[in-house]
């Protein structure tokens, strides 16, 4: 059975994200680097299959009812399970939040987020040109939104 909730154990945070299918060249902008990152303050929800820690979800409010949201899961759960976990972390944002409504901005590069944002509902809204940065190159940062239901 698969969980979504808070997370307390932000060691099985920090594992998920620099795994080395995770946190690799593919996916991270420019200049960020596994020993020098700090995790920024915010809401973790951790996504827990059969108690194993799969991935999460860490979110930071815009305002009230805008939160932005960012993810990392291990290569295990890709596919149907994050899909999975992506319904059950919007039901709970709806449940304990007065989030309705999700923001996320990922690097043009990154086709695999942007491809999960599509498979679970997420709407391209635009980009900012020239947002981020990849081997010395500017790249277009994408703006996707999700609907949290009420």
């Amino acid at each position: 059975m698969m969980t979504v909730g808070v997370a307390e154990d932000y060691a099985a945070v920090r594992e998920i994200l620099f795994h080395p299918k995770v946190f690799h060249s593919r996916s991270v902008v420019d200049h960020v680097r596994p020993e020098e990152y700090r995790f920024p303050a915010g809401l973790y929800l951790l996504a827990r299959d059969e108690e194993k820690p799969i991935g999460f979800f860490y979110l930071s409010a815009v305002n009230p009812i805008l939160y932005e949201v960012h993810c990392a899961f291990l290569p295990e759960a890709w596919g149907s399970k994050t899909k999975q976990a992506a319904t059950l972390g919007l039901i709970w944002l709806s449940l304990h939040t007065s989030c309705r409504m999700l923001m996320a901005l990922v690097p043009a590069f990154n086709k695999p987020a942007r491809a999960y944002l599509e498979r679970i509902g997420g709407e391209y809204q635009g980009r900012i040109p020239r947002g981020a940065q990849k081997n010395g190159r500017r790249v277009p940062e994408l703006i996707f939104s999700l609907e949290v239901p009420e």
